[in-house]
């Protein structure tokens, strides 16, 4: 009965961890594509292509949870045998592989995914600043354009006002 609950115990952190990481890789595609492709209508997410990354990510996620429940590598009681997880300090060839190609699957891939997606985004940031910075002083001058005219206006109010209160003829 100990190992019923170790093998649930360890899908279930196997499932909920990959859908974690599989949910972050998929925001970062997602912010990725609204950068490089903002006018792009094929791109605009709707309902259904939403929900069908998360059903995606959930089936991926519940493949490589599952394997060890089917031979693929096993769970394990670990540590001070309080949780279970991957049997990931097993010798045998099986498990070797199963270890090697959920570790490339579930944290390699998504990591680089989402590397690559914000270091794009950073970079596009940055440029952006750049081209703003550069044009400051186009901005700067009509900013005090702006201001001068704003404090003759409210001078004039002002002004207009306290003629109209300090008027004789009241």
């Amino acid at each position: 009965m100990i190992f019923l609950g170790c093998a649930l115990y360890g899908f279930l952190g196997g499932l909920n961890g990959t859908v974690s990481i599989m949910t972050l890789s998929a925001i970062a595609v997602d912010r990725y594509l609204v950068l490089s492709r903002p006018l792009d209508v094929t791109r605009r997410p709707t309902y259904l292509r939403v929900f069908m990354t998360i059903v995606g990510i959930w089936i991926y996620a519940a493949i490589f949870a599952s394997l060890p429940l089917f031979g693929y590598g096993k769970y394990v009681p670990e540590g001070y045998l309080t949780s279970c997880s991957y049997d990931y300090l097993a010798d045998d060839y099986g498990t070797r592989i199963f270890i090697l190609s959920f570790f490339v699957a579930a944290w390699v891939i998504p990591l680089s995914a989402i590397a690559y997606c914000y270091i794009v985004i950073v970079r596009a940031v940055n440029h952006i600043r750049k081209d703003v910075t550069r044009h400051a002083p186009i901005n700067k001058s009509l900013r005090n354009l702006r201001d001068d005219v704003s404090f003759h206006t409210a001078r004039g109010n002002k002004s207009t006002l306290q003629s109209a209160i300090y008027s004789p003829i009241n």
